[in-house]
């Protein structure tokens, strides 16, 4: 059973980053600048019902943060998963970390390669980064909560 659910949660996290690829250039645009509206506006005791495009150059340098720190966050969550998955099917994680690294930054390139084909969007060799660095994060905190673990379990 725990197979299936890993499986399943794995699918279902590059389905979800697939479907944030998918979205045309507007969309994804309105998305995250809706969302640095709620961020300024929070911070504002005035909350103003203006369209949702890009107010000044801090506003668009909040949202390019966001869209890149979403970036490297899909892929550190992609990674997690693809260990836990790991784990599950008996494979040691410190063994296998380049196959499960590979399979995040595989799947980045082909993400990148598919919003060739969405409108308004482009393919970045530098997302491709941050993807696998949001990769490397991720693989980290397993090694790190693994660890700790160990720790926890060897003192009881």
């Amino acid at each position: 059973m725990k197979k299936y659910i890993s499986v399943f949660l794995c699918l279902f996290w590059m389905g979800l980053i697939f479907y944030n690829s998918s979205q045309s250039g507007s969309e994804s645009n309105y998305r995250s600048f809706s969302m640095v509206n709620n961020i300024t506006q929070s911070k504002n005791t005035t909350k103003s019902t203006q369209a949702i495009l890009p107010q000044n150059k801090k506003d668009n340098k909040v949202n390019l943060i966001l869209r890149k720190n979403a970036h490297g966050f899909e892929y550190l969550i992609l990674t997690i998963i693809l260990s836990i998955t790991f784990n599950v099917f008996g494979k040691d994680v410190k063994k296998n970390v380049i196959n499960i690294l590979f399979v995040a930054l595989l799947y980045s390139v082909t993400d990148e390669f598919h919003q060739i084909f969405v409108r308004g969007r482009t393919s970045s060799v530098q997302d491709i980064l941050i993807d696998f660095i949001g990769a490397l994060i991720g693989i980290l905190m397993v090694f790190v909560f693994n660890n700790i673990r160990e720790k926890t379990i060897k003192n009881y």
